[in-house]
Order: structure tokens, then sequence, then C-alpha cells
């Protein structure tokens, strides 16, 4: 779990300058256009060209960190993750590394000492940006799904076959406290512990970023009618009595798989 996490920041790492990069190429090729005969001399374009650079050029950043916040929030959510501390520290360390690799190979192209102090200027920007956009991520998820949820939603997945696996086990340890008859003196340590557990596992990594921060409510009510389910295989529940009610909660698609598992959708 933690070195597939490392080596996604790794990976993204390497890869966002390059990104960045193609990304400047139609600016560059825009403010070309406003150099003649040698001398910047800059056409009536040529402003709205470099707002528009500073703004992609900021979108990008945030962009980049709300990648290294979400894969953060969501790996140290994670059932089996102890050690939750680690993510955040490891990603925060990643949100600056890209830019400081770009300043530095600007800055040995350099061809005076001020152009040098302008390169470190932009760097120094674009570097507080992301380290605050990274932290106002990590504070208030939320901020991130609008400007940047079509990204995260299909780059902060969890590995298919790792997360079947996952489910089977706290599936398995479910179905051990059934065929035990259901000690209720461990409904708080087994069931309701594997039912937090199963709700983050089942949950979109959007969802993972909003019930482990945000939706604590929601996170709890799942996690109850998991429990109600299982405890239902061995001490029936009133409630599972309402078949109107059972059939609003099996199509709901958190709880269709739990719903097969507990016999209640035949």
């Amino acid at each position: 779990m933690f070195w597939g996490f490392f080596f996604r920041l790794l990976v993204g790492s390497v890869l966002a300058p390059i990104a960045f990069a193609f990304m400047l190429m139609p600016f560059m090729g825009l403010m070309a256009l406003t150099v003649r005969g040698g001398k910047p001399k800059p056409s009536p374009f040529a402003y709205p060209v470099f707002a528009l650079a500073l703004l992609a050029q900021l979108y990008f950043w945030g962009l980049w960190a709300a990648y290294c916040a979400a894969l953060a929030i969501v790996r140290a959510s994670h059932p089996d993750v102890t050690h939750t501390w680690l993510y955040y520290v490891l990603a925060f360390l990643f949100v600056a590394a890209p830019i400081g690799y770009l300043a530095s190979k600007e800055q040995a192209a350099a061809a005076s000492a001020q152009e040098g102090r302008g390169i470190q200027r932009g760097s120094t920007l674009y570097r507080s940006f992301a380290i605050l956009a990274f932290l106002a991520f990590v504070f208030w998820p939320t901020l991130m799904t609008k400007p940047y949820g079509w990204f995260i939603g299909f780059t902060v997945p969890m590995e298919g076959r790792a997360a079947r696996a996952l489910e089977d086990k706290y599936f398995q340890t479910l179905d051990s406290w059934v065929e035990r008859r259901g000690p209720i003196e461990d409904v708080q340590g087994t069931v309701v512990t594997t039912c937090g557990k199963l709700v983050m596992l089942n949950a979109s990594p959007a969802e993972r970023v909003r019930l482990s921060t945000t939706d604590r409510e929601e996170f709890h009510f799942r996690v109850d009618v998991c429990t109600k389910m299982t405890v239902n295989r061995v001490h029936p529940q009133p409630e599972f009595e309402n078949r109107e009610l059972v059939s609003r909660i099996c199509k709901n698609a958190a709880f269709a798989t739990l719903c097969g598992r507990s016999g209640l959708r035949r």
C-alpha cells in the first residue's frame, strides 16, 4: 500500500514537468509573435497572452497539488493503514519537487543574472501557490472538487484486484462472526470495525475523501446499516421485516453486495 502510494507520487513528479512543458508550448508560440527584429515589442495581444499563461500555470500546479492531496487522503483513509500522518508528509514533500526541478533547469540556462532572479521569483510564486493549495485541499477537500474533480476521479483509483481481495477478507470476517452464532460482545470490535473498512473500501475516490473528512454522518450511517444487516443474520432485526425498506436499501449501490451476502436480496 505505502510503496504503491510512493510510486504514484514518484511517477507523477516525473511526468508533471513534461506535461507542464507541453502545456506551455502554445503560449510560448503566441509570445514569440510579440518579438520582432530580435527585440521584444509587445503587441496588443501580448498582455492577454501573458495573463492566460500565468493563469494556466497556476491552474496546473493547483492540479498537481490536488492530485497529491487526494492521493494522500484516499490512501490514508484506507482501512488497513495505521501511520496516516506519513502519507500526508510524503505528499507534502512531493508537491514542490517538480517546480524546484524546473526552476533549477531554467536557472542553469539563464542568459543573465537578472533573468535568473526572474526565474527564482516565478518559482517561489508557483511553489508557494502549490503548497498553500495542498494544505487547503487537505483540510477542506471539497475545494478541489469543482476545479479538479474531473482529473481526480480517474487518476486516484484503488487497484481492482487488491480491492476485491480485501473485500473478500472483510466478508470472511463477518461470515466468521455469524458462524460463531454472533457473540454480542464482539459486535463493536468485529462487526462495526469491519463494516467501517467495507464502507471505505467500496466508496469511490471522491466518496472516500468526503466520508473521511466532511461527511462523517453519512459514513456512520453506512456503517450502521452494514452492522444491522450482519447482526440480522443471527439476531433478527425488526427493521428488515419491512420489505419496502429492504428493497430501497438493496437498490443502493453502496449496499448491493452486502444485501446479497446477508440474504436480504434473493
